[in-house]
């Protein structure tokens, strides 16, 4: 077999191993993706504080104009939770009231506005709540702006 012929075939049988390969990256990147798509929960089932209504859906509303939303977390423990801090993602979500402690087995109220000034169609917003040093709750306020 001429050199030439020893090369095609090593080409050759490189080509099919890649190709057999690609299938096989393609499965396994299939595979870490479909991992991916699982909604990983903000606060645990167990965790010491909870909103039973993380979304608060305001409804259709006019542009230019302020909507008030409240949400209401729940300290289900028997010590008092601090609140370490509470964020907005967007300067339209304006913060009336933010709990410094939720008092053992109580509850405490996160109230606020929707400022609707320069938007327009469906908008929805996330407020982020720490506490205790370790827990998270994502609270969600959504309109759909004419």
């Amino acid at each position: 077999m001429p050199l030439d012929e020893k090369y095609l075939v090593v080409l050759n049988v490189l080509c099919n191993f890649a190709q057999k390969m690609k299938h096989v990256l393609y499965l396994l990147l299939f595979f870490i993706l479909c991992g991916c798509v699982h909604e990983v929960p903000y606060e645990a089932d167990n965790a010491a504080v909870n909103c039973k209504k993380t979304r608060y859906h305001i409804g259709v509303v006019d542009t230019d104009k302020c909507y008030p939303f409240e949400f209401i977390l729940s300290n289900h423990s028997d010590s008092v939770v601090p609140v370490e801090d509470v964020e907005v993602s967007c300067s339209c979500l304006k913060l009336t009231y933010t709990p410094k402690y939720i008092m053992a087995n109580s509850s405490a109220k996160i109230t606020g506005v929707m400022d609707t000034r320069n938007q327009h169609g469906f908008i929805d917003k996330s407020i982020f709540v720490s506490y205790n040093n370790e827990g998270l709750i994502i609270l969600r306020v959504s309109a759909d702006v004419n």
